[in-house]
């Protein structure tokens, strides 16, 4: 049993919480702020955002929020589901870049769509993740997108196929293995940062809040 140290509140219990830390209802009522929990967001998602804002450090409001008003949290949960769409379909497009960058290098490098493959499976396999691979595949296999593929090839796949029914992980485990094969740098440190990409392309497809805070020290990466 876990231990039920937070319960779950009403949606009027909700604002009462939102009020006594400091949280203000001017900017909206409580009842619009009410039916907008209840329709259009949930609490617990809406409040990650108050992390953008001070506190009171002494007094009589101390640790209560300053000047923020619960339509200033809606607003930064609108523009951060706005942001998550524009930035969805920007990493999806470097995703499909990235495929034909590859098989480009691949057509002018080795002119052979399956030998390359066989390598990159052999060194899986030397490494002890071959099996994790196989899972991969074997998880799409009865999918509507990818499992016509994955039974007709069956593990003989070109590497133009192969692309079709990989992970962005996976892709990014290939490419590198294809920079590393041709000593190519550039595309090295590219992997690293396809990996942060991977992270933003998880959070949009899953609804991840990106903007719940950006106060300065909090980020993991350094900004270019």
């Amino acid at each position: 049993m876990y231990k039920k140290s937070k319960p779950m509140l009403t949606t009027v219990e909700q604002i009462k919480h939102l009020e006594d830390k400091g949280i203000k209802f001017e900017l909206i009522s409580k009842e619009n702020a009410k039916k907008y929990l209840e329709n259009n967001n949930y609490y617990y998602k809406l409040v990650s955002y108050r992390k953008n804002f001070p506190k009171y450090k002494n007094g009589i409001n101390k640790e209560k929020y300053i000047n923020l008003d619960f339509e200033m949290l809606k607003d930064l949960s609108i523009i951060d589901m706005r942001i998550r769409k524009t930035m969805l379909i920007i990493v999806l497009d470097i995703e499909h870049y990235v495929k034909v960058k590859l098989l480009h290098i691949i057509e002018n490098t080795t002119n052979d769509g399956y030998k390359i493959l066989e390598e990159y499976i052999q060194e899986l396999k030397v490494a002890g993740e071959y099996e994790h691979f196989e899972n991969e595949l074997n998880r799409n296999k009865n999918g509507i997108y990818c499992g016509n593929l994955i039974k007709k090839y069956q593990k003989e796949y070109p590497v133009w196929v192969f692309l079709e029914i990989i992970s962005f992980g996976r892709l990014i485990n290939f490419y590198r293995f294809v920079a590393k094969k041709l000593k190519e740098k550039v595309m090295i440190d590219e992997t690293y940062m396809l990996k942060d990409i991977k992270e933003l392309r998880n959070a949009c497809a899953h609804n991840n809040c990106i903007i719940n805070d950006l106060r300065t020290g909090t980020n993991e990466f350094r900004v270019n």
